[in-house]
């Protein structure tokens, strides 16, 4: 449940059905609450000024089970204030995709959607006031690219090739 400190009277109740949410956290305008479901079916984000929700489907999942600096730890979405952008991981048939979303409209709408050149990303950022999205893939690949928010590769950097890696 939500409650309101400035209005007693106001709640909301937000249910997930069989699936459940494993956790959730709110919008950077605090008018929105997103939530993530058991095994990672779909986020959902539910709007507290009109009663309404919308769903992501297949943002990528990592199990629950993580612990705070284990390497499983990630970090599959990211908020963007400058832009009002919202960036999440999504995976269809094994691959990773990178989607982002405007938060200003109601429902979000889907503003781009790339294949991600990496094979396991386990965590995005925004960069540079918002211009740009680092993707960091896993500890077996050392491998981070950088893209634009309409899905374009500005840069990218893989270990392997100059025998480096990454540390976060």
């Amino acid at each position: 449940q939500v409650f309101n400190i400035h209005d007693s009277q106001w709640k909301c109740r937000i249910n997930e059905g069989v699936a459940g949410f494993v956790s959730c956290y709110w919008s950077l305008d605090s008018k929105a609450i997103i939530t993530q479901s058991e095994f990672g079916i779909q986020l959902s984000i539910w709007s507290l000024t009109d009663s309404m929700n919308a769903i992501i489907s297949n943002p990528k999942y990592i199990s629950s089970n993580a612990k705070k600096g284990n390497i499983l730890t990630t970090k599959l979405q990211s908020m963007n204030e400058r832009n009002q952008l919202f960036a999440c991981i999504q995976r269809f048939d094994l691959c990773d995709y990178l989607t982002i979303y405007r938060m200003s409209d109601w429902p979000w709408i889907e503003l781009s959607r790339c294949k991600c050149r990496t094979s396991d990303i386990v965590e995005i950022q925004w960069v540079n006031g918002g211009d740009y999205i680092i993707a960091i893939d896993s500890p077996l690949t050392y491998k981070l690219t950088v893209y634009t928010p309409s899905g374009e590769v500005i840069s990218k950097l893989d270990a392997y090739e100059n025998a480096l890696g990454i540390r976060t």
